[in-house]
């Protein structure tokens, strides 16, 4: 494990040297079982190496777009988050999908996440900040990352809340239940229905029910926290929970 942490040590500052320069050399003591390591990389080899997962980029920002029903054209600007936004490659890609847009780098890419949380706060609590200084016009509106689906007993997946909706946000909708049935296991889900494997995000049973349908809501607030709430048409039985942000990503 040390070893393979000085390894990728070596590799974190070949790679800042590369977004510098045009070659590095990359030296690394006691690679392996006392061995030391070192050779010289090229920035053309460097982005051949990592060929395979820039070449996702477009389509992620294609994805991205399309998630929030926008054109390339309708973006300003282009905030350059975290450190690998300094290699070049990935600079040229992103101004390869949004031609003529500004790549905002005034600011440290690591102060960006320290910026954008200030402002998150800044919606949760409501003050005035002004972020206009780091290349923001506005304070970004929270919106669902992912889908929040409702399981159905035959293993099938159904959107309740869409990916992108606006929080906080809130949706009922009705289940039907089989004659006689006095419980129901309700499991809800978190992502696209077609994605594989399923990310359960908790499950809730129901149990006493006296008459159908089951009354389901999905509440979502600012802070990306599940309530669940369900009852059966005659009131007797109901449940509720909630599964906080940290919970569902786990």
């Amino acid at each position: 494990q040390r070893s393979i942490g000085r390894l990728r040590g070596g590799c974190e500052r070949t790679k800042r040297q590369l977004s510098q320069g045009q070659s590095a050399r990359m030296e690394v003591e006691s690679a392996h079982e006392g061995i030391d390591f070192s050779t010289n990389l090229s920035r053309v080899k460097f982005d051949d190496l990592c060929a395979g997962v820039l070449s996702q980029i477009p389509s992620l920002i294609e994805s991205a777009l399309a998630s929030a029903s926008i054109t390339a054209d309708a973006v300003s600007q282009v905030l350059l988050v975290g450190a690998s936004s300094r290699i070049p490659k990935v600079q040229a890609l992103l101004q390869q999908s949004f031609p003529g847009t500004e790549l905002c780098s005034t600011i440290p890419p690591e102060e960006v996440v320290a910026i954008g949380a200030a402002i998150q706060a800044d919606v949760l609590i409501g003050t005035k900040i002004a972020p206009s200084a780091a290349c923001v016009s506005s304070s970004p509106v929270p919106v669902t990352p992912q889908s929040i689906c409702l399981g159905g007993s035959n293993g099938t997946r159904a959107v309740v809340i869409p990916k992108g909706s606006m929080l906080p946000v809130e949706r009922t909708v009705a289940v039907g239940l089989s004659e006689g049935q006095a419980t129901a296991l309700i499991r809800v889900f978190e992502g696209e229905p077609e994605a594989e494997p399923p990310q359960l995000v908790g499950e809730l049973t129901l149990n006493g029910i006296e008459d159908g349908p089951l009354t389901i809501s999905f509440a979502v607030d600012v802070e990306g926290s599940l309530t669940l709430h369900a009852k059966d048409a005659s009131g007797a039985a109901r449940h509720n929970t909630t599964w906080t942000a940290a919970e569902e990503g786990a």
